[in-house]
């Protein structure tokens, strides 16, 4: 009975938090489990910890953040010359409904890719800030010509996929959000979403990589964050992408027949930080 007692003591907490959306983010076993610690009650969650103390009060510890950077991308293989192309990413965390979209370079701006020296371009883009949990990075490049308005199907693109992922992130309600990424249908919308996207905004001249997503674990996302990769460096150009830990692979060949391959590089990490409060056990 006890124990019964703390676990609603705790989950009344965590949800006076804001359960998934707080700042602990989901407990790190699919079900609710509490252990006592001397006269105290605890439940870990993937960022954190709460405690039911003997005399009624809760302390609620925020231990860890999750981040996720875009850091640059790398011209594998150039469907031209020299490809001047654009992009978007973007992310989706079900768990607290997270979505973010940026694209890139930026305004009317093209990244001139292909030619000795420029095969590698960096930046350095927050995409995700919260606790631990599973995230879908998406991504999409854009060849351009001399016709489309770069900062207009840009801008059109990231807005897409932002209602696009809000659509898919609104229908999580009362699903498992923290293993909805391994399901079939997540995928198959969000593959849908993409073409769907690209179907809608192009038609201008410009040539579309089709968009891919890559998921990202939270339990291969650990404690600390995922293990780094080797700094990304090329023989034929002195820049390179130092620090890294996922890679999205973009492929397409244009109307003339011409393969492009390039490679969108992101950077996931966890911080320890150390929040905490105390809190009175919610009644009713």
């Amino acid at each position: 009975m006890e124990k019964i007692t703390a676990e609603r003591a705790i989950r009344a907490v965590w949800n006076a938090e804001g359960g998934p959306r707080s700042s602990l983010g989901l407990p790190r076993t699919p079900e609710l489990s509490v252990r006592k610690n001397g006269t105290d009650w605890e439940a870990d969650f993937r960022s954190g910890k709460i405690t039911v103390k003997h005399h009624g009060q809760c302390h609620v510890l925020t231990n860890k953040v999750m981040k996720v950077n875009f850091v640059g991308l790398e011209c594998v293989s150039r469907q031209e010359g020299e490809d001047e192309v654009y992009g978007v990413v973007g992310l989706i965390g079900p768990s607290n409904s997270a979505l973010k979209t940026h694209s890139f370079p930026g305004g009317d701006g093209t990244l001139s890719m292909g030619e000795r020296g420029s095969r590698i371009w960096t930046t350095d883009q927050l995409l995700y800030e919260g606790p631990i949990q599973d995230v879908v990075v998406v991504g999409t490049l854009i060849e351009h010509d001399d016709f489309a308005d770069v900062d207009g199907v840009a801008r059109n693109l990231a807005d897409q996929i932002a209602q696009k992922g809000g659509q898919l992130l609104g229908a999580l309600t009362g699903l498992p959000a923290e293993s909805v990424t391994e399901e079939t249908w997540f995928r198959d919308t969000l593959a849908f979403a993409f073409g769907f996207v690209m179907g809608d905004v192009f038609g201008m001249g410009d040539d579309p990589y089709p968009g891919q997503s890559l998921r990202i674990p939270w339990d291969q996302v650990g404690d600390f964050g995922p293990p780094r990769q080797p700094a990304r460096t090329r023989p034929d150009d002195p820049k390179q992408i130092p620090r890294w830990t996922h890679r999205l692979t973009l492929s397409a060949r244009d109307d003339a027949g011409d393969f492009g391959h390039y490679d969108l590089f992101f950077d996931v990490w966890v911080d320890t930080v150390s929040i905490t409060r105390e809190c009175p056990v919610p009644q009713g």
